[in-house]
């Protein structure tokens, strides 16, 4: 199961986030996109899976959401 949401918050264009529950011993997680970055949180403690290109300030941004 998933949801696509966009979102605006960085202040250079779109957001995408996309959250997923998708499967036993998987945590509800989301990715979001911008542009060439990407990045994965873990819901359930908001945590930080991985990040391809997204400044330190712009994955504090993500988390406040």
């Amino acid at each position: 199961m998933y949801v696509a949401v966009g979102i605006e918050c960085l202040g250079s264009g779109s957001v995408i986030a996309t959250g997923y529950a998708d499967g036993p011993g998987r945590p509800p997680h989301v990715h979001v996109d911008q542009d060439q970055c990407s990045a994965k949180f873990w819901l359930e403690s908001v945590t930080l899976a991985r990040n391809f290109g997204f400044r330190d300030h712009e994955l504090r941004v993500i988390c406040s959401i």
